[in-house]
């Protein structure tokens, strides 16, 4: 019995709840402990959090499990006393190659995670770089599109340069040869102007030796016979204005018998509409628009009468007398 008493327990089991709240209430007063040792530091050995988080968090945490081991070291051996020193020493070797393993374990999980990160880089690098490749030979395939749109617009328009050139030396040669005709033909009028002209001078000489015999015939007509052509003359103008009146007459009772019957009838159908008695205001404003119209028509006929009055039958050509002598032997 006393063997088993003194035999230690087995170090490898799980702490009690008691040990774990104890090793929490530890940690709390150890935290504590180093807020105030900070808060009492020189301003000048003061860090800043992320400092601290970047540059120590590794030496932290192998303090914290240092620490912790101490304190469950220093509890196991106030409980167990010297029995349990060995299996002390083994669960420190075990927890340094855990601590050992984990921190391997860490480290290759970062080369992982930034081998990783570097391909992931140098994909998206080469994806980048293989879009700007495409966007270059997208963006030399419309260069070479473009200059070969601009060769064969260059080519059409020297083609249709050429064949303006030759259109414009064929129509110079067109205009050369019509202005040559031309030319031709204003040398041939200009002799025909000539000719006409050397004519008219002949006849124009012809015609002031005819005037010349014609004045000198006419101071040798008698001046009733004179007078009796005049008269003659003016007694035909007259007969031709009263027969432009008579038809002017004949021509106004026409118009005025059927103005008159058309006016007679549009008022009788006004009369005769079925179911309905004529208003006199309408009949009476056809009335009025009617003798308007009448009015309007005797004033214009008073004008026409002014204007037969001076009617000139021979539209302004001066008269002259027919010839007296006829013969040759009047003379005489």
């Amino acid at each position: 019995d006393r063997r088993a008493d003194s035999k230690p327990s087995n170090p490898f089991k799980m702490p009690s709840d008691e040990e774990i709240f104890s090793l929490r209430d530890d940690e709390r007063a150890r935290k504590e402990e180093e807020r105030r040792r900070f808060l009492t530091l020189p301003v000048h050995e003061k860090t800043t959090w992320s400092s601290r988080a970047g540059s120590t968090s590794k030496n932290v945490l192998h303090e914290d499990e240092d620490e912790a081991l101490k304190d469950v070291d220093t509890k196991r051996k106030s409980k167990f006393g010297g029995l349990g020193s060995a299996a002390d020493n083994a669960y420190r070797q075990e927890r340094h190659r855990e601590k050992e393993n984990m921190t391997d374990f860490i480290e290759k999980k970062r080369q992982m995670f930034l081998v990783q990160m570097s391909l992931d880089t140098k994909r998206a690098e080469i994806r980048k770089l293989e879009e700007q490749a495409q966007q270059r030979e997208e963006a030399l395939r419309k260069s070479e599109q473009m200059l070969e749109e601009d060769s064969s617009r260059f080519e059409l328009f020297l083609k249709m340069n050429d064949q303006k050139a030759v259109d414009a030396i064929r129509k110079a040669e067109a205009e050369t040869k019509n202005k040559q005709d031309k030319v031709q033909e204003i040398k041939k009028l200009n002799a025909q102007i000539a000719a006409v002209k050397s004519e008219m001078a002949k006849y124009e000489e012809s015609l002031e030796e005819c005037q010349a015999y014609k004045r000198f015939m006419d101071e040798l007509t008698p001046q009733e016979y004179i007078q009796e052509q005049h008269e003659a003359h003016q007694s035909e103008v007259e007969e031709k204005r009263q027969a432009r009146k008579a038809a002017r007459a004949s021509a106004r009772e026409v118009e005025d018998r059927q103005t008159e019957e058309e006016f007679l009838s549009e008022m009788e159908a006004l009369k005769n509409v079925k179911g309905k008695r004529p208003d006199p205001k309408v009949l009476q404003q056809k009335e009025g628009e009617h003798q308007a119209r009448l009015a309007q028509r005797t004033k214009d006929r008073e004008k026409e009468d002014k204007d037969d009055e001076s009617w000139d039958p021979d539209e302004g050509k001066p008269w002259e007398p027919k010839m007296y002598f006829k013969k040759t032997q009047q003379l005489l």
